[in-house]
C-alpha cells in the first residue's frame, strides 16, 4: 500500500528539525534512528545496524539474512553541513519547503524510505535501502565501511537532489587532494644568489598546473585544478625559503588519462616540474560513469518518462557523492533525487511539487526496474 505524499513531506520537515551535522554526533545518532524506526514500522524487514569511529548508519533488506548482493540499493544521507540554529526550523512558502538539509538530503531519504517499505515484500529481487550519515564528510564511516563489510549491488540509486527537473545524472567527476613538497637551499635576503627558493619552485609549479588545467569562465565537463595553499615554514623576511607546500585539489572527468592511476598521477607531476615531490595524498575518489544503455538507467528513464511526461536528461556532476566508493567495486550509480536549488545555503529549499513526480517515478521503476 502507498504511502501518503503528505505524510513522507510531514516527515522530512520532522526530519529537518534535527541538527544532524558532523559537529553534532548525538544529532546524527538521532537522525539515522529516526529513519531506521519508520522502515522498522513494517512487517519482515531487518534493520542492520553499523557503527565506526562513533558515526552509525544502517542496512535495510527483507528477512533476516543479508543477501551477498543487492541487484538495487537505494542509498541516502541524513548528514547535513552545518547551520545556524534557525536554519533547523522548516517552513513552507510558495510551494516550496525550505530549511537546512530539506534538499540535500532529508526529502529524498524519506521518500526513498517510503518506496522500499512499499516495495520490498512485492518485488521478485532483492532490494536494499542503506542510509548513512557521513556523505557530507568523506564517507568512511558510512558508505565505505560497508563496503568493507561486504556490501555489494548490481545497481544503486544514489539520492542526491536534482538542480533540473529532468535530470538524471550518471557521471561524475573524480578527486585527488594531493601535497606537493619542494626543497631549496637557504640563503640570507640580502644574499638570494646563494640560495635556491623553494616557493619560487612551488609557484612555477603552481602556474604551470593552471596551464595545462586552465580555470573555467564557466560550467564546463573537463578536468579543474584548484590551487588550494602554497606553505612554508620560513618566518622570517631575510631568509631565502629552503621548503614549501604546493596543496592541490584536482577534479578529474573519467576520459582524462592523467588520472587514470595514482602512478600516472605521479609522472604528470614530476613531468610538471623536476623538483615535485608528492608527500601525500589526502583523498580520492574515482570518477563515476554508467552507460545511458545500461538497463537499470533506461528503465528509470523510462519510468521518469511514463509517469511524470518529463524526458529525463543524463547530466554530470562537477563534484563527489558517495557513489565513488560503490563505482570504485563496479557497482553502477546514478544520482537521482527531489528537485530544489541552492543546498548548503541559508535558502535552501525543495519543491513540494516534486515528492509526488519523485515518487510516482520511483515506485514505476522498482515495479518493472528493466523497463
Amino acid at each position: 500500500m502507498a504511502i501518503d505524499t503528505q505524510e513522507i513531506i510531514s516527515k522530512t520537515t520532522e526530519l529537518a528539525t534535527i541538527p544532524s551535522s558532523l559537529d553534532n554526533p548525538n544529532a546524527l545518532c538521532q537522525a539515522v534512528d529516526f529513519v531506521a524506526d519508520f522502515v522498522a514500522a513494517h512487517a519482515n524487514v531487518t534493520i542492520e545496524r553499523f557503527e565506526r569511529n562513533g558515526i552509525t548508519s544502517f542496512l535495510a533488506y527483507k528477512g533476516s539474512v543479508r543477501p551477498d548482493r543487492f541487484d538495487i540499493l537505494l542509498n541516502g544521507h541524513v548528514d547535513v553541513v552545518p547551520a545556524a540554529p534557525e536554519q533547523f526550523v522548516p517552513y513552507v512558502r510558495d510551494g516550496r519547503l525550505y530549511g537546512r538539509g530539506v534538499l540535500d538530503m532529508k526529502g529524498t531519504v524519506m521518500a526513498l524510505a517510503a518506496v522500499f517499505c512499499e516495495m520490498v515484500n512485492e518485488v521478485p529481487y532483492v532490494l536494499g535501502l542503506e542510509i548513512v550519515s557521513d556523505e557530507e564528510n568523506d564517507g568512511t564511516n558510512g558508505v565505505q565501511y560497508h563496503i568493507a563489510q561486504g556490501v555489494r549491488a548490481d545497481f544503486a540509486v544514489m539520492g542526491e537532489y536534482v538542480n533540473h527537473r529532468d535530470a538524471i545524472y550518471n557521471a561524475a567527476r573524480g578527486h585527488y587532494w594531493v601535497e606537493v613538497t619542494f626543497k631549496g637551499k637557504a640563503a640570507h635576503g640580502g644574499y638570494p644568489w646563494r640560495g635556491d627558493n623553494a616557493i619560487v619552485k612551488a609557484s612555477t609549479f603552481a602556474n604551470a598546473i593552471l596551464v595545462k588545467y586552465p580555470i573555467p569562465s564557466e560550467e564546463t565537463w573537463t578536468t579543474t585544478a584548484t590551487i588550494s595553499s602554497i606553505s612554508t615554514n620560513n618566518e622570517t623576511y631575510n631568509k631565502v625559503p629552503d621548503n614549501a607546500v604546493v596543496m592541490v585539489d584536482f577534479r578529474f572527468v573519467p576520459e582524462d588519462e592523467v588520472f587514470a592511476s595514482e602512478a600516472s598521477l605521479r609522472k604528470f607531476i614530476s613531468s610538471i616540474h623536476p623538483d615535485a615531490e608528492v608527500t601525500g595524498i589526502a583523498s580520492y575518489g574515482c570518477s563515476v560513469y554508467v552507460d545511458e544503455e545500461n538497463p537499470y538507467v533506461k528503465g528509470l528513464s523510462k519510468a521518469m518518462a511514463t509517469t511524470t511526461d518529463i524526458q529525463p536528461r543524463f547530466m554530470a556532476r562537477y563534484g563527489s557523492s558517495d557513489a565513488r566508493h560503490f563505482a570504485n567495486y563496479g557497482v553502477f550509480c546514478v544520482e537521482f533525487g527531489l528537485y530544489g536549488q541552492n543546498s548548503h545555503s541559508e535558502d535552501e529549499y525543495v519543491e513540494l511539487a516534486s515528492f509526488e513526480e519523485y515518487l510516482m517515478t520511483m515506485r514505476t521503476f522498482l515495479k518493472n526496474p528493466l523497463g
